[in-house]
């Protein structure tokens, strides 16, 4: 709970995220990635997590690129590579899915999915999928590609039933700059006090 990742994460086998490689039985919550992601082994690559297994998974999201160099690959996405079972809601990705081989099973939100996804979204100008998972034997309940423009709307968040809002100072969990930005953790912003900087 309460992490995060910048920078970039170089992977040469499978199960390669930008926060988690691979997890099991646990949870991941209020966290994010914003790491570049890149891997040269095999399966199993996601923005956030390469591969879960029976965990569960809420007020997540990845922005950073995700590339997949493997001649045979499988399972790339921008938030999660390989999801086996467990469940996912509230989280979103935006950053670019590549892949060198052809194999497929690759979307912008999970590559090869088993689990139950809820209330979450991609951004399908920016990752270029055109799919929210690559291969599905899961549940889907709303979950979306969106424009750029509506991955900075508050409405499209309220409407999932988020905990959210675009004033300072709440207790929500996550804020947003109507217009200006997507979904942030709240916990994760600082206060700037226009006061104390020079003119």
């Amino acid at each position: 709970a309460n992490a995060f990742t910048t920078g970039t994460i170089l992977g040469q086998s499978y199960a390669v995220g930008g926060l988690i490689g691979a997890i099991t039985l646990g949870t991941v919550n209020n966290s994010f990635s914003s790491a570049n992601v890149e891997n040269k082994g095999y399966n199993d690559v996601g923005g956030l997590i390469g591969y879960v297994n029976a965990a569960q998974i809420s007020n997540v999201y990845a922005t950073g690129n995700v590339t997949n160099l493997a001649a045979s690959n499988l399972h790339t996405a921008g938030l999660i590579g390989h999801m086996d079972s467990g469940t996912v809601t509230n989280a979103y990705a935006t950053g670019k899915v590549t892949t060198l081989g052809t194999d497929g099973q690759n979307g912008g939100l999970i590559g090869y999915n088993y689990g139950t996804i809820s209330n979450s979204f991609w951004n399908n100008e920016t990752t270029g999928q055109t799919q929210a998972v690559g291969s599905n034997s899961g549940t889907l309940s709303n979950v979306l590609g969106l424009t750029t423009a509506q991955m900075q709307n508050l409405s499209t968040f309220t409407g999932a039933g988020w905990n959210i809002d675009d004033a300072g100072g709440t207790g929500k969990v996550w804020r947003i700059y109507d217009g200006q930005t997507g979904p942030l953790l709240r916990s994760f912003l600082t206060t700037l006090d226009l006061n104390s900087i020079n003119k």
